[in-house]
């Protein structure tokens, strides 16, 4: 007894085949078909070629030359951020230290300790006056 074979990859039609059908077969998916007879088996020219394959190198090598300037410049501002935190933290230290030396309780104890007393007599200079004269002694 033999089994008949199956061919799978044949067209099942329901009936009979019209333009309409055939247009619609043509218009289907290409999963499944061989694209080199689809485009009537036409070859390209070499000289047809040579400036689409010329066009992708080009365009690959400005994508590389892109990257390697992104990668640079993502670099350079990793170091940037990294200084400007250190540059906000020394300003930090550096405001501490100038608050602590113009608080005046601590001038008043470092003047008395390096023998500071009160002033006998106090000289106004008038400021205004002097700068009015271009700056002259009297």
């Amino acid at each position: 007894m033999s089994v008949p074979a199956r061919n799978d990859h044949a067209p099942r039609s329901a009936g009979p085949r019209t333009p309409e059908l055939e247009a619609g077969a043509r218009s289907a998916s290409w999963i499944g078909r061989d694209v080199a007879k689809a485009w009537g088996g036409r070859r390209r020219s070499l000289r047809a070629s040579i400036p689409m394959v010329l066009a992708v190198l080009g365009v690959g090598l400005a994508i590389v030359v892109l990257r390697s300037d992104v990668l640079r410049l993502r670099f350079a501002l990793s170091g940037a951020v990294e200084e400007e935190q250190r540059l906000v933290l020394e300003e930090r230290e550096l405001t501490v230290a100038m608050r602590r030396l113009r608080n005046p309780g601590a001038l008043l104890t470092r003047a008395r300790a390096e023998g500071f007393g009160q002033p006998e007599w106090i000289i106004d200079l008038d400021l205004p006056a002097l700068a009015v004269r271009g700056g002259d002694t009297p």
